[in-house]
């Protein structure tokens, strides 16, 4: 199976059979996945290699798209709202595939840029690719995906019709359905959210799952989201605390959900 990977400097199993193979030249995650002896049939069967999705992304264009972040790095430093760098990251950035971004502060060093699948599991790997290969940059860090943090679950949003809408999540609550494979469906109970349609409670409930487990972990780990505003009786009984959602889903799987790869750029963590 690791023949067929593209590439790889690591591989590692714990004691459940889990694993992760990591690059350690570029700082990157290259795959993980659960339970190793269960895969038949090589990487691809397992779904380790770039072949088992349609998107490809020549590294001469990530390279060229890198080459010109390190000319603009300096200035976006300096003000990340500086609208004419913004402007010319977003166009790059599409240029990439159906990916996103983010800038804001890092977590080890002063710039953090994320280029994030945004929602969808089957551009992963080409974000990984992308931050696998990005420079390293004095006071920029980079990640592909957005990533897990501490907070207070309280945040405003735009909602479909254009209005901002304050959500609070700490009274929510949910439920988890999970499947042989390990995976699972969330059914969150959004009590206390006022005004917003089904979308916009949708879009809700993905903000507070990705700030709580990272959003590589919540398209690994978690499929469906229902989101409703009051949970059915039998399910009430089962329910658990959001603010709970990540120590739970740790001791079903028997693993920490983030952080599952060191950022490329700025320190390493001790």
């Amino acid at each position: 199976m690791l023949a067929e990977l593209p590439f790889f400097e690591y591989f590692i199993t714990d004691d459940g059979m889990d694993w992760i193979v990591f690059d350690t030249h570029h700082d990157t995650l290259v795959a993980h996945g659960l339970q190793m002896a269960t895969f038949e049939g090589g990487a691809e069967k397992a779904g380790l290699t770039s072949s088992t999705t349609n998107h490809h992304l020549d590294d001469e264009r990530i390279l060229e798209f890198w080459a010109w972040f390190e000319q603009v790095a300096g200035q976006l430093a300096e003000n990340l709202d500086h609208d004419s760098i913004l402007g010319s990251l977003d166009a790059r950035v599409s240029q990439l595939g159906d990916v996103s971004w983010e800038v804001g502060p890092g977590h080890h060093a002063a710039n953090a840029l994320t280029i994030t699948p945004d929602g969808d599991p089957s551009w992963l790997d080409v974000t990984l690719r992308i931050v696998a290969l990005a420079p390293q940059l004095e006071g920029w860090e980079f990640y592909p995906a957005r990533r897990a943090k501490e907070w207070s679950l309280v945040f405003a949003m735009e909602g479909s019709e254009g209005s901002e809408l304050e959500v609070d999540a700490n009274p929510w609550r949910y439920v988890l359905h999970r499947y042989a494979d390990r995976s699972f469906d969330i059914v969150v109970e959004q009590n206390d959210m006022v005004g917003g349609d089904d979308d916009d409670r949708y879009s809700a409930a993905v903000i507070v799952l990705d700030g709580l487990l990272g959003e590589a972990e919540r398209l690994r780990t978690i499929g469906g989201i229902e989101c409703v505003s009051k949970l059915a009786p039998p399910e009430a009984e089962k329910a658990s605390a959001m603010t709970s959602l990540r120590r739970h889903l740790e001791s079903l799987t028997g693993s920490q959900s983030a952080p599952r790869w060191i950022p490329k750029g700025g320190r390493k963590p001790e």
